[in-house]
């Protein structure tokens, strides 16, 4: 079952928790490794800089193997800084599954410079959890690192300071570092520990992001190719991104798994087309090679499709109908069960359409995408021979049209 708490009148997604599900909860949120990471001075992560320690629960209290942590040279460019993450999970008394934390802090020579909780989020801000995780990290290992930052960009209204996170080295020193976790029922675990560097040696202008180089999160795209052009608006990447361009027979940005907040426009020129308009897409390749199909239009002589991905786009056509077994089905005896199944194919798009009549009058049939099949569960009411006329097309207007009598 799925539900959620909205605020009624800014639809904002509310924390359940916080309204009065009384679920057991003793249990402090376990940490389980911190990371520490160099950043610009807007917050971005510097490629390559990053250092990371397991850490160590003994008795009752959490701590790093070593309690120092010593910053290496050549971590962070000019003006820049450094941030922390922590992973960290929380689970309830009764269940061994793993839940979210509800909030962090960061204290630095104790005074409180970053603050996070998880009362709600509205869902037009939701997917810069991207920015607020490391989201590779996640992607890779599994592992949920709440950042102790946020970059300039994060518009994320789960934060309860005005401060960016971002330790700025000024001097050559030591800083004590704490961090809290707690969850809903204010079990709360902390960590603490202290960081040094050389502030002569910490900084490299080698590390300096160059806006030629990258595709920066603040900034308005055009990218040209022979065949088409790629648009992107401000606030569609939540990090510099490298831009790789290339072209061939496709249009090639970026990486497929870069996280993406807006999509993307994608316009490939097309001034004559051999088949109906409907029958074109583009697509966009995985990584593991297999193809997602984008929604695509026909505009001022090019095929246009946003998409929530990078990677190699090309122009298809699709003039095949779904591959739909009705072997399964045995026409020639009375059906001994109530429920109809029907395995289908789609090679290439995805499926748009799909309709059962029985004997002229339109009823539900159930469409399993992930398991590729339909199902239809027959009235009980339903008895002897009637017409089943099933009409089952893919998004290019591919139709299979078949009339059968089956009987109950």
């Amino acid at each position: 079952m799925h539900f959620e708490l909205r605020d009624t009148k800014t639809e904002q997604a509310l924390n359940p928790l916080l309204y009065g599900f009384d679920i057991a909860d003793s249990k402090k949120p376990e940490l389980r490794t911190l990371k520490v990471y160099g950043l610009s001075k807007d917050g971005y992560l510097i490629s390559g800089k990053v250092l990371e320690y397991k850490i160590i629960l003994s008795g009752t209290n959490y701590k790093l193997p070593n309690p120092q942590i010593q910053i290496p040279a050549n971590f962070c460019p000019p003006e820049g800084g450094l941030g922390f993450a922590i992973d960290a999970i929380d689970r309830f008394d009764a269940a061994s599954n793993q839940c979210g934390v509800f909030g962090t802090k960061l204290k630095i020579d104790g005074a409180e410079v970053f603050g996070q909780k998880i009362d709600g989020v509205f869902f037009e801000q939701s997917r810069y959890v991207n920015s607020h995780t490391d989201y590779f990290a996640y992607i890779n290992n599994k592992k949920k690192y709440h950042k102790l930052f946020r970059n300039k960009e994060n518009i994320l209204e789960i934060y309860t300071t005005e401060n960016s996170g971002i330790l700025f080295p000024d001097q050559s020193g030591t800083k004590n570092i704490e961090i809290e976790v707690s969850d809903v029922k204010n079990n709360i675990s902390n960590l603490t520990f202290k960081v040094n560097w050389d502030y002569q040696n910490i900084f490299s202008e080698l590390l300096a992001i160059s806006e030629s180089d990258y595709i920066m999160p603040d900034k308005d795209y055009l990218f040209e190719y022979a065949k088409g052009k790629i648009i992107l608006k401000d606030n569609t990447v939540y990090e510099p991104m490298k831009k790789y361009k290339f072209e061939d027979d496709y249009m090639h940005l970026g990486k497929y798994e870069e996280p993406i907040q807006n999509a993307i426009e994608v316009k490939i020129r097309k001034t004559e087309l051999s088949f109906p308009e409907e029958k074109y897409y583009i697509n966009v390749k995985r990584p593991n090679g297999s193809n997602a199909y984008l929604e695509t239009r026909y505009h001022d002589l090019h095929m246009i499709a946003e998409s929530k991905y990078f990677g190699i786009f090309q122009l298809f056509i699709d003039t095949i109908a779904p591959d739909v077994n009705f072997s399964k089905i045995d026409f020639t005896t009375k059906q001994k069960s109530r429920t109809i199944i029907i395995p289908f194919r789609e090679f290439q798009t995805e499926i748009g359409e799909y309709d059962l009549y029985i004997d002229g009058v339109w009823v539900p049939l159930e469409f399993e995408n992930k398991g590729s099949y339909f199902t239809y569960t027959v009235d009980i009411n339903l008895t002897g021979e009637h017409n089943f006329h099933f009409v089952i097309g893919d998004i290019c207007g591919n139709k299979v049209d078949r009339t059968l009598k089956l009987l109950f």
